[in-house]
């Protein structure tokens, strides 16, 4: 005897409607919603052609979602959808129930499709629809706004053999008069500024809010790139990751440079994220780059030349007064008064989240500076104090005062100069079985809630890292890892890279 449950009422109707398009197609003006849904995923999955393209043009809500429907690049499936938007477009007159404006092949919101027609009809953000409430003014009335196809856009050097982006970009290029392509992710890895520049006549460049570059542009080729740049009036996120220390010299006489620059503070009026890598902004000139009033979430520095009035910028600026990430990473601070970093972090006390002093040449007596605004610092969930090199006396004391932070959750530590050879370059195992035995204890004294991690600060010869745990058990663990586990912690995106 069979257990099967027999088939719903809903489940009999689809299977009728499938096997007979052109029923389908007749009732899709009067399908309630969640029978309208469950009929465009089956007939999406089934690629039934005349019922998607009915569908597309009878779509009950502002915004169709294909991309989160699609599991892979379906090119075949597609066309099937855009020939209904076609269709749809070439109509003087809407559909009745038609109230289509932006078509998103974005592969975002993957569960929408199973959380019913309210998460459907709630697809688009505000954003998406600005400037489209006009668009459908009733039944039978004309659209007078362009639809939208929201695509997130990679440019690469095979870019227009690529058997789905490139016949989306040809397709909207063709329709440009009756809807705008919508690109807010844009990754460009080629060099050719060609290929790059026919993107983006094809797109509306006020939509891309993630700009990111991987390859390494000349600076002919930048020129060229920055008045696109200074079009995009959205971009939040602006990544140029392989600039090369070297390729735009300093100097007033350097147009690239002083163009980038230019767009960067026009840009931070807006923004609350500057992260900054290399030598972009040289040696004492971190204040061109903080000009701006506007309060700043994350402040990143990477490999970025400080001196004493880079400090005292940061300590005095407006917008570094509300920080909640604060990370310099490879940034020299040797010599340099620490005091003006301490005021900084009494000013952040009660904001800051994230804090990483990594592999900047900090002493015993310049961290003894900051300690006491450290203690202070109440938000505080991820440090990491990484790469530096203190005695064991001294991060005993940074670990007493770290003890204290409630809300800190990982702490990243150097191994003490006890631990190494007289080099400073090799760690003596047997000294450093000392140390652990001497900081374990001094572990189990303090208690702290937060998890703790003791690393060598030299890398090894593969290029990774070797970190010490403290367990619960009072033992200790070994592990090695291609970064400093906080470049996997704390994500910093939104940000601005140069």
């Amino acid at each position: 005897m069979s257990t099967e449950a027999p088939p719903t009422l809903q489940e009999l109707s689809m299977q009728i409607l499938l096997r007979n398009q052109a029923l389908a197609v007749s009732s899709v003006d009067s399908l309630p919603p969640g029978l309208f849904l469950q009929l465009f995923k089956e007939a999406f999955a089934c690629r039934s052609t005349d019922i998607l393209k009915a569908m597309v043009q009878a779509w009950p809500f502002p915004c169709l979602p294909l991309g989160a429907l699609m599991k892979i690049r379906d090119l075949r499936t597609l066309r099937i959808a855009l020939d209904g938007v076609d269709m749809l477009l070439v109509r003087q007159v809407r559909p009745r129930r038609c109230k289509l404006q932006v078509l998103d092949l974005r592969k975002e919101q993957q569960d929408v499709w199973t959380k019913g027609y309210m998460a459907i009809a709630n697809a688009c953000s505000a954003e998406d629809l600005t400037d489209q409430g006009a668009a459908i003014h009733g039944a039978g009335m004309v659209a007078k706004q362009p639809m939208r196809v929201f695509i997130d856009i990679c440019i690469h050097d095979l870019f227009y053999e690529d058997e789905f982006q490139a016949p989306l970009l040809r397709w909207a290029k063709k329709r440009k008069d009756f809807l705008q392509l919508c690109c807010m992710k844009l990754h460009i890895r080629t060099g050719s500024i060609y290929r790059v520049q026919e993107v983006l006549h094809a797109v509306q460049l006020e939509h891309i809010q993630e700009l990111k570059v991987d390859d390494i542009w000349n600076q002919r080729i930048m020129m060229e790139f920055v008045p696109y740049l200074s079009r995009m009036s959205n971009l939040r996120v602006f990544s140029f990751n392989l600039i090369r220390d070297g390729l735009y010299p300093y100097g007033r006489r350097n147009p690239c440079r002083i163009s980038l620059i230019i767009y960067l503070f026009k840009m931070m009026e807006e923004a609350n994220r500057l992260r900054v890598h290399h030598d972009f902004f040289p040696f004492g000139k971190l204040h061109e780059a903080l000009r701006s009033q506007t309060p700043l979430e994350i402040l990143s520095l990477r490999s970025t030349p400080l001196k004493l009035s880079d400090l005292r910028h940061l300590s005095q600026c407006p917008s570094t007064s509300q920080l909640k990430y604060l990370h310099l990473q490879d940034c020299s601070l040797k010599d340099l008064r620490l005091e003006l970093l301490g005021a900084l972090l009494e000013t952040l006390a009660g904001t800051l989240e994230s804090l990483l002093l990594e592999e900047c040449e900090i002493t015993d007596s310049q961290l003894d500076a900051i300690l006491p605004a450290l203690s202070c610092c109440s938000q505080l969930t991820m440090f990491s104090f990484f790469g530096n090199r203190i005695s064991m006396v001294t991060l005993e004391n940074l670990l007493r005062h770290t003890a204290r932070l409630s809300q800190l959750r990982r702490a990243l530590y150097p191994a003490p100069l006890e631990s190494y050879e007289p080099d400073w370059d090799t760690i003596d195992s047997e000294r450093f079985a000392q140390v652990q035995v001497k900081l374990g204890q001094v572990l189990r004294d303090l208690r702290p809630c937060h998890n703790v991690q003791i690393g060598t600060f030299v890398c090894l010869p593969n290029k990774r890292y070797r970190f010490s745990s403290l367990e619960p058990s009072g033992t200790w663990t070994d592990s090695e890892e291609c970064c400093p586990p906080s470049v996997s912690t704390c994500t910093l995106c939104p940000f601005y890279v140069f």
